[in-house]
């Protein structure tokens, strides 16, 4: 069993209570795993030149706070807050642009 998956269910059972809905969960857990295809994707762009480092700031904290969005209307705020313990809103500059920019 995927390692990811088993702490993703205990995070969610510690916050959420065991008894929380599955389908909910399984459509959650769906999308991160797709926030992690999306961001090494955009990584390996960055890597091969591609995309410039500003746009990768950009493109990686946009794809964060759109997939937060689709987890919260799934969820319902309050317990989206629960789960990942912030709004989409602050989860939206998960990648502090001066801090990575001033990384050479």
């Amino acid at each position: 069993m995927d390692v990811r998956h088993e702490e993703f269910m205990a995070m969610a059972d510690a916050y959420l209570g065991p008894r929380f809905d599955r389908e909910k969960l399984a459509q959650v857990e769906s999308l991160q795993l797709a926030l992690r295809e999306a961001q090494a994707s955009l990584y390996r762009e960055l890597d091969s030149r591609e995309i410039e480092r500003d746009r990768y700031v950009d493109e990686v904290n946009k794809v964060h706070v759109a997939i937060a969005l689709q987890c919260e209307a799934i969820l319902g705020p309050s317990d989206f807050v629960k789960l990942f313990g912030m709004t989409p809103s602050e989860i939206g500059g998960h990648l502090d642009r001066e801090l990575f920019l001033a990384q050479v």
